[in-house]
């Protein structure tokens, strides 16, 4: 594990949807934030999210990345149709299973959050002991 910067992985990461026809990525809510791990995987966490939220979103994603208290937050939402039965969505053979695979691996966890339109999942990381 190394010292990564997180809002550069969501940028990178995030890129290649900017182009696609569909829902617009808003990135607005990107800040300087760094944790330990492995940036390769922690791409595939953020490519893993940004996919499924552009797949049920309506017209938006939005994409945050930023510093807490206790650590790092990422949240990507979208304004799709929400997530009816949350429980089923990290059940083995879903992509957010991957997900949640490897947050747990950089000591993170996964989540849903309520939201007012659409899924909102939110990953919290231990913040760089760097």
């Amino acid at each position: 594990m190394e010292r990564v910067d997180l809002d550069s992985v969501v940028i990178a990461s995030t890129a290649p949807f900017m182009t696609r026809t569909g829902p617009r990525i808003d990135g607005s809510g990107i800040e300087p934030a760094a944790v330990d791990g492995d940036a390769a995987d922690l791409g595939r966490l953020v490519a893993g999210l940004v996919d499924n939220a552009v797949r049920h979103a309506a017209t938006r994603v939005l994409v945050g990345c930023f510093p807490t208290e206790g650590g790092v937050r990422l949240t990507v939402c979208d304004d799709g149709p929400g997530i009816a039965d949350a429980g089923a969505v990290f059940g083995l053979g879903t992509g957010l299973t991957e997900i949640r695979r490897i947050a747990e691996i950089h000591r993170g966890t996964v989540a849903i959050e309520p939201s007012a339109v659409g899924a909102r999942l939110v990953v919290d990381l231990p913040r760089s002991s760097a």
